[in-house]
């Protein structure tokens, strides 16, 4: 599988455990999916979301990277709250997800639209009306 494939598996399947994860907490469900929803959403989500911006070299390396990254924007989180002396973990992670949950669907949005049949030439360097519509988005022959 490609690296644009394979985003485009991951980062849906992310924001499914994630709102799963929501739909779980919010109706106090406490059953054995909620921790391991709520890991798999905690370790990958945020770290998911930065590196969705990035371009993908090995999924080991990705698996990784979006683990550490995700550990590092909580542990920031969590200082701040410590030295600011507001205390309030699930308006944290609640905050920290719908960040990443925004950053993911942004991303695939981008990309849906970049592969919907417009090329990059025509919808980066066109300009006017037409541009990106077949006027002058034509390639070399």
């Amino acid at each position: 599988m490609t690296g644009a494939r394979l985003d485009r598996a991951v980062q849906p399947g992310l924001l499914l455990v994630a709102v799963a994860t929501a739909a779980m907490v919010a109706t106090g469900y406490v059953g054995p999916a909620r921790p391991a929803a709520a890991l798999v959403t905690a370790a990958l989500l945020p770290g998911a979301a930065v590196l969705a911006w990035l371009p993908r070299r090995d999924p080991m390396a990705w698996l990784a990277l979006a683990c550490a990254f995700s550990l590092a924007i909580e542990t920031v989180c969590a200082l701040a709250m410590v030295w600011l002396r507001l205390w309030h973990p699930a308006v944290a992670a609640s905050g920290i997800g719908l960040a990443s949950a925004a950053a993911l669907v942004t991303r695939l949005w981008l990309d849906a639209r970049q592969s919907g049949g417009q090329t990059g030439a025509g919808t980066r360097a066109g300009t006017g009306a037409g541009a990106g519509l077949g006027e002058g988005s034509e390639g070399p022959p």
